[in-house]
């Protein structure tokens, strides 16, 4: 795995490389791994009919594939810039079902 410049962001130390810059002191680690997410929203048992409450939802990986699964989600995330990104993913899916 190549080396990446580091810089510190409020506190955290995060790889020059990646993009957003997340900050591990706010506990922001996302997952990229999609059969993780998979198995996750799976073992939910989610259905049609459920209201999820997502906290933390960083740039929308599970949020994604809970959509899919879910009524609904009520995503609540502390970052302003994971949470304009997490509004950009979404955005065709912000409407009622």
């Amino acid at each position: 795995m190549p080396k990446t410049e580091k810089e510190k962001v409020s506190g955290g130390t995060v790889g020059r490389a990646s993009n957003p810059l997340f900050n591990k002191d706010l506990g922001q680690h996302i997952l990229k791994n999609p059969l993780v997410v998979d198995g996750i929203v799976e073992k939910a048992g989610l259905r049609p009919t459920d209201v999820v409450l997502e906290i933390g939802p960083g740039t929308g990986n599970m949020t994604v594939k809970i959509l899919e699964k879910a009524k609904k989600v009520i995503a609540v995330e502390k970052d302003p810039r994971l949470a304009a990104e997490l509004l950009k993913r979404v955005q065709d899916t912000l409407v009622n079902r």
